[in-house]
């Protein structure tokens, strides 16, 4: 699922297991994006689900929302049996929202 392209006039014709967003701002749009995708795919080829990346949200949104949404989100990969692995640049976000954002995971692993 593609947040950007169709706001930055990238590609945006619609792909094989490839849809855009029309605003990245909408991250509940985003999110039923995501999921309605999972929904059209076999079982045993959902495995994992990566969002690459937390940090370019923030181009678009506050982080209470990112916060929001993410939280949410992450809420929703139990149910659907699946891996998660959240992408986000390191000192794009205070400290203090990286550590409420790694509440929502199992693990976090920080490469320098």
């Amino acid at each position: 699922v593609d947040a950007v392209s169709k706001v930055t006039g990238g590609c945006s014709k619609e792909k094989e297991n490839h849809s855009f967003v029309a605003d990245p701002h909408n991250l509940s749009e985003l999110s039923i994006s995501v999921f309605r995708n999972l929904a059209e795919l076999e079982e045993e080829r959902r495995r994992f689900l990566i969002l690459d990346s937390l940090s370019s949200l923030l181009i678009y949104n506050k982080v209470h929302f990112i916060s929001r949404f993410l939280h949410s989100f992450t809420a929703e990969l139990r149910p659907w049996n699946l891996n998660g692995v959240i992408i986000c640049v390191g000192g794009e976000f205070e400290p203090d929202t990286l550590r409420t954002f790694s509440g929502f995971c199992d693990e976090v692993i920080e490469i320098e």
